[in-house]
């Protein structure tokens, strides 16, 4: 779960990743402790962790997701607090987790993402 004002109002709410579905759930926080009716975005199959950071420089927050299914959902943000349709992007094998940051020092954000090891016999 990671805690995000995604609607530009001063308010965080949380962003959790269910264990077993293909959504991210968002709360907007109120301000006062409350939260409004979680909104519901597709991303891959089982997503397993989650970035907040501002991926396309339009000062709104953005989601990056790693999935289970081997790829990397990428959510823009709107004003609102919801959420453009999804870009998925192959990763390679059992993507744990998944940062945004810039990493070749070009001034735009670059994704990264941590691979479980795999076993060998």
């Amino acid at each position: 779960m990671q805690w995000q004002d995604c609607h530009g109002d001063g308010n965080p709410g949380p962003r959790h990743l269910p264990t077993t579905a293909t959504t991210v759930h968002v709360l907007l926080g109120d301000g006062d402790g409350s939260f409004q009716t979680q909104q519901i975005s597709d991303v891959g199959s089982v997503p397993v962790a989650v970035a907040v950071a501002d991926v396309n420089g339009d000062g709104k927050p953005d989601l990056a997701i790693a999935n289970l299914d081997n790829t990397v959902s990428v959510r823009l943000g709107l004003r609102s607090g919801s959420f453009q349709p999804q870009q998925t992007f192959a990763v390679g094998s059992y993507p744990t987790a998944v940062t945004v940051a810039d990493v070749n020092n070009d001034g735009k954000p670059d994704l990264g993402r941590r691979q479980r090891r795999q076993q060998t016999r």
